[in-house]
């Protein structure tokens, strides 16, 4: 097994770990070290435990590229340039095999956000036929559970990502919400009395754990870009992405999966979105910083257009609760929006 000049700092206790320079939270941010000298790098060198709602993860590699300065000047543990340079160019991404996710694309009359949106569509057809589009799963993580495939433009599975959703209301359940997970060894549902938000990556999990995988995430939909013709809308949420391309189909519709899910500004991620024009539809209270990334993706696109009609037309409580373009959506028979004929 190869072993690498910086890892991770061990968990010690509490105190181990950090305050991330993303999001400020205490105690989440693991820095890297040198394996023979125990130091630390730059003190924003290292990854946030928070993956869903932060994503930061600074690497060592990244670090000297940006500071080449700092290659054996004042810290004779470092790694030359041209060496990183060649472990990122041999690289390669780990990709999940078809035959082991087809298993999820059935049962879907018992995946919640299936029940959702055949409710609230009114059209058990077109609940099918977007999820047919997007390949999206069923999982028993979580009764009832969704698993969003992340897979790229070539076709490969990159990610697996599992969530738990109310069918009721469409909104996916929280650390404060009741879910029922499956239990192997019992072979039954147990009440999941994890405090965390109902979100799990399961890419490792359903290959067996691979020693040395390096999956890289990629847009929700990306292997729809295929498609040359239409204009490309992206937005946060998967769930979003689905009821948009149903009432809006004159789109082609991807999801970030969070606002830095992904890595979605990464070059190595936002470079399939090449030459293409693109609408930005940002959830509320998001505007800026979706302004920040559309600056940086600008020099790839042919064009970006940033949507704000949620932001100047939504009420206090709306901004407030933070709704996004399918809150809007879903207020409107699904019949009748196509009949008006309503574009963004």
């Amino acid at each position: 097994m190869k072993e690498y000049k910086y890892i991770f700092e061990l968990y010690k206790g509490r105190n181990s770990k950090h305050t991330c320079p993303m999001c400020k939270r205490h105690h989440v941010f693991v820095r890297y070290i040198d394996r023979e000298s125990g130091e630390y790098l730059s003190n924003d060198v290292g990854r946030c435990d928070r993956e869903i709602k932060c994503g930061y993860h600074y690497t060592p590699g990244e670090y000297f590229q940006d500071n080449p300065q700092r290659v054996n000047l004042d810290n004779p543990f470092t790694l030359p340039t041209q060496r990183i340079k060649k472990k990122e160019a041999t690289e390669v991404i780990t990709t999940i095999p078809r035959e082991l996710y087809d298993g999820c694309l059935k049962n879907r009359n018992q995946n919640s956000l299936f029940r959702y949106l055949a409710k609230v569509l009114d059209d058990i057809d077109a609940a099918s036929m977007v999820f047919e589009r997007y390949l999206v799963g069923t999982s028993k993580h979580w009764l009832g559970a969704t698993v969003f495939p992340q897979i790229d433009i070539s076709g490969n599975i990159r990610q697996l990502k599992i969530m738990d959703y109310n069918p009721a209301t469409g909104k996916r359940k929280k650390s404060q919400d009741e879910s029922w997970k499956w239990c192997r060894k019992q072979k039954d549902w147990k009440k999941d009395v994890n405090n965390n938000d109902k979100i799990f990556f399961a890419g490792k999990a359903i290959m067996g754990y691979p020693q040395n995988a390096s999956f890289q995430q990629c847009f929700f939909g990306e292997h729809l870009l295929r498609e040359k013709e239409k204009v490309v809308a992206i937005v946060e949420s998967e769930k979003t992405a689905m009821i948009a391309s149903v009432y809006i189909p004159n789109y082609l519709w991807l999801a970030t999966g969070g606002v830095n899910g992904c890595r979605w500004t990464d070059e190595k991620v936002y470079q399939v979105l090449c030459d293409r024009q693109l609408v930005f539809v940002p959830d509320l209270n998001a505007y800026e910083k979706w302004a920040v990334k559309a600056s940086v993706i600008s020099k790839t696109a042919q064009s970006i257009r940033l949507f704000d009609l949620l932001e100047r037309k939504a009420t206090a409580e709306e901004k407030t609760a933070g709704l996004d373009l399918a809150d809007y959506l879903v207020r409107f028979k699904l019949s009748e929006f196509q009949n008006a004929q309503t574009q963004i």
